[in-house]
């Protein structure tokens, strides 16, 4: 179960693995950016533990790299056109 915000869902392993892909591939990289930077109250990334838990720890390194990309063509979450600056220093926390 992944809670992000106020939306629970179950997730297949499948999702797991490759939801970080299809939103990139669907130009949604602000959800790409909220799922990796969602955490629990205890300060734990949620999206890490998820892949944790299916054992895809390399995963998590591989959707962080999606975001990283999508931050050095210029994306950033709150919609500036201005070279990605600040997103690179979202990613970069992350790790």
């Amino acid at each position: 179960m992944l809670t992000l915000g106020y939306q629970s869902t179950s997730l297949t392993e499948y999702e797991v693995r490759h939801l970080a892909t299809h939103l990139t591939q669907g130009k949604m990289g602000t959800a790409l950016h909220n799922l990796l930077g969602s955490y629990a109250p205890e300060r734990c990334n949620l999206w890490f533990g998820v892949k944790e838990s299916f054992g895809d720890t390399i995963g998590f390194l591989a959707d962080v790299q999606l975001a990283w990309t999508l931050a050095e063509d210029g994306f950033c979450p709150d919609g500036r056109s201005a070279r990605a600056k600040p997103s690179h220093c979202r990613v970069a926390t992350l790790l």
